[in-house]
């Protein structure tokens, strides 16, 4: 009962079932999700929805108010380089499935640019990464809000 109810609160009446693998959205539903989202430009201030980037024990709320606490205090940041994985297992469970910078010490938030750049593959090639930086608690957090393939 608790996971209908929060579900039908989250995601709306649709997608709640006691029923475990029934399927909420017509076939014309998801046609229309993919369409739009192939178009939709993703919001940096929203969290990653693949489980993947979240990481077991970490939590989507956190995730997404850092990355929109970082876009509104944080301050630019530019790097250029390679994204190196990461443990993914901060005290804070804001998802960082990624470091940057010198000794990787730069953790980037599993926001939706992430995720768009996930489904792109281009994670494992040389970036110029754009975004915002903030630091809490004495860990760094980068929220990536644009980014460029080099040597593409």
């Amino acid at each position: 009962m608790w996971l209908s109810v929060h579900a039908t609160l989250l995601m709306g009446p649709a997608a709640a079932s006691d029923e475990p693998g029934v399927a909420s959205a017509t076939p014309s539903e998801h046609q229309e999700a993919s369409s739009e989202e192939s178009t939709a430009k993703p919001n940096p201030a929203h969290g990653a929805r693949q489980a993947k980037l979240l990481g077991a024990g970490n939590c989507s709320w956190s995730t997404s108010m850092m990355a929109a606490r970082a876009l509104s205090d944080g301050v630019p940041y530019t790097f250029v380089g390679h994204l190196e994985a990461s443990a993914n297992q901060l005290p804070s469970r804001v998802a960082t499935p990624y470091t940057v910078g010198p000794d990787a010490a730069i953790h980037v938030v599993a926001n939706e640019v992430l995720g768009l750049m996930e489904r792109r593959s281009v994670v494992k090639g040389r970036l110029d990464l754009r975004g915002r930086l903030i630091e809490m608690d004495g860990v760094r957090y980068l929220v990536i809000t644009e980014y460029t393939r080099v040597g593409a």
